[in-house]
């Protein structure tokens, strides 16, 4: 979630302040990646890569310059979302603690793609297109028919679509 209307770390501790400007043309293997912008000028794929390194250090922030720079924190309590002026000097706070109502999202439909396919569109283009949400067909196993309505009556909690 990103915290658009600014934010207030002071119940923050910084975990890791890392730059890597490199073309980011990979995502983090290992908890490790670049965080430059990637072949079609978009930092989705820095971002991604210093979204993966928060999740490996336990963090719960990420702030994400688009020059190559991530820090990590650590929010105990949250941060107040609600007291500081936005910001303006080019980074972005991502966190489980803001709010997410208002933001812009872009979204993909991929029904009835193969898993293999979906997989390969979102690494290829999408992600780094600067989509950030893929909706699928429902993943559970379900009734045998050829309308598309079948996907919508399961027949178990199986992931066999």
């Amino acid at each position: 979630r990103q915290c658009s209307h600014g934010f207030k770390r002071s119940n923050c501790e910084a975990i890791a302040d890392e730059t890597d400007p490199r073309t980011a043309e990979k995502f983090a293997f290992r908890g490790k990646g670049s965080y430059g912008l990637n072949r079609f000028g978009h930092s989705t794929t820095g971002k991604y890569n210093c979204q993966v390194r928060m999740r490996m250090l336990k963090g719960d922030t990420f702030v994400f310059w688009p020059k190559g720079r991530c820090q990590i924190w650590r929010c105990h309590d949250g941060i107040d979302a609600e007291i500081e002026k936005p910001i303006t000097d080019g980074r972005e706070v991502w966190s489980h603690h803001c709010n997410i109502s208002g933001q812009n999202h872009i979204m993909a439909h991929l029904f009835e793609w193969p898993w293999e396919d979906i997989a390969n569109e979102c690494e290829t283009y999408l992600g780094p297109a600067g989509f950030s949400v893929v909706q699928i067909s429902p993943p559970t196993e379900h009734v045998i028919g050829d309308s598309w309505s079948t996907r919508y009556q399961p027949v178990s909690f199986k992931l066999d679509s």
